[in-house]
């Protein structure tokens, strides 16, 4: 996964992700509310799937528990929602 914001690009990774939002691995520093462009891909997709996103919570590192923050992807026009569907439909084959 890569971040997109400002001239950032923070590149990065999820198990976890639906047509709803994505939970991000990160160490940086965003902050709940920050608007982000998240761009999404894996070794069999040709195409990246760009998506702007909401900050919604932000998790430190504990334990065991990875640090990251939850986005929700903003609202999706009728072609992103059936690309990113596919998008996650396509992960479930790949784990």
């Amino acid at each position: 996964m890569l971040r997109e914001s400002d001239d950032t690009s923070i590149i990065s990774y999820t198990k976890d992700i639906s047509t709803g939002g994505v939970f991000l691995v990160n160490t940086g520093n965003l902050q709940v509310g920050e608007q982000v462009k998240v761009v999404l891909s894996t070794p069999s997709t040709w195409e990246p799937l760009s998506l702007i996103a909401e900050v919604c919570w932000s998790e430190p590192a504990t334990g065991e528990d990875l640090p990251g923050v939850g986005l929700k992807f903003a609202t999706l026009s009728d072609e992103q929602l059936i690309n990113l569907s596919s998008f996650v439909s396509s992960l479930e084959f790949e784990s």
